[in-house]
């Protein structure tokens, strides 16, 4: 019943937003929660077993000494459009 719900509330959002178009999407949801809730939960055991882990860039591995003066060399020192830092 949850779903019909949620089906007809997306359903409705988005014929008053007057994007019919994005109609078919709105069935997607069903697999959206579910995907969110298993997100959310990991996320959650990230910050209680490794609070200090960041999976989305490689900001959160050691980077050796020779590397960091490589990435510090290539930056630029002006901002490309308006010509300041």
């Amino acid at each position: 019943m949850s779903e019909l719900t949620n089906l007809t509330v997306a359903a409705l959002a988005v014929r008053r937003a007057g994007k019919g178009g994005l109609l078919p999407w709105a069935i997607t949801l069903q697999a959206y929660f579910p995907l969110a809730t298993l997100a959310a939960y990991k996320g959650l055991l990230e910050i209680l077993w490794r609070p200090f882990f960041w999976d989305k860039t490689a900001r959160g591995h050691s980077i050796t000494p020779q590397e960091g003066a490589i990435i510090r060399s290539v930056r630029p020192t002006q901002h490309p459009v308006s010509g300041g830092s």
